[in-house]
């Protein structure tokens, strides 16, 4: 009898894992790798693993181009306000979960979170500057995977949408 509980055991353990789905975005979005988006509920911003991209031929190894130069080596997360497309990078940070928790926490996003409204990207960076201080401020034109999957309803009218765009890849 305990044989075949454990092996129920194990092939339920088993099948649990392979439904398990997987973060829907990360990949190469203009020269930056993206991984593990975390969401702040309702507010339209999204954190995610952000850093400059690294190819491997073999032994030898190029970074792609960087969409601006002070993105040159960067390792750390980007803060994203879907509705404008305005960025912060943040250096030396690595858990998107961690920090959204961080940001949800601030005064600047508290009242946003509590009655799941659209914040700003004006309160998005004051939360940034509170929790990691100053980041690298940037401004997408093109729509990212994260915005297009948690909030597809808020991206800017001239701004290229997701499956449109031209410079992402594995």
């Amino acid at each position: 009898m305990k044989l075949h509980l454990s092996l129920f055991l194990t092939l339920t353990a088993t099948g649990a894992q392979a439904l398990t789905p997987l973060p829907p975005c990360g990949g190469v979005e203009a020269g930056m790798r993206t991984e593990w988006p975390a969401v702040i509920a309702g507010t339209g911003i999204v954190v995610e693993e952000y850093r400059h991209n690294i190819v491997s031929h073999g032994t030898l190894a190029e970074a792609d181009t960087p969409p601006v130069d002070a993105l040159s080596g960067f390792d750390g997360l980007r803060v994203t306000h879907c509705a404008s497309g305005h960025m912060v990078a943040v250096s030396g940070r690595r858990n998107s979960y961690e920090a959204a928790d961080a940001l949800a926490a601030t005064v600047f996003l508290r009242d946003a979170v509590t009655q799941e409204q659209t914040a700003t990207a004006a309160r998005m960076k004051q939360a940034v500057r509170a929790a990691f201080g100053k980041g690298i401020e940037l401004r997408e034109d093109a729509e990212t995977c994260a915005c297009n999957v948690y909030f597809p309803e808020l991206r800017a009218k001239g701004m290229t949408p997701y499956d449109q765009r031209d410079d992402l890849g594995q």
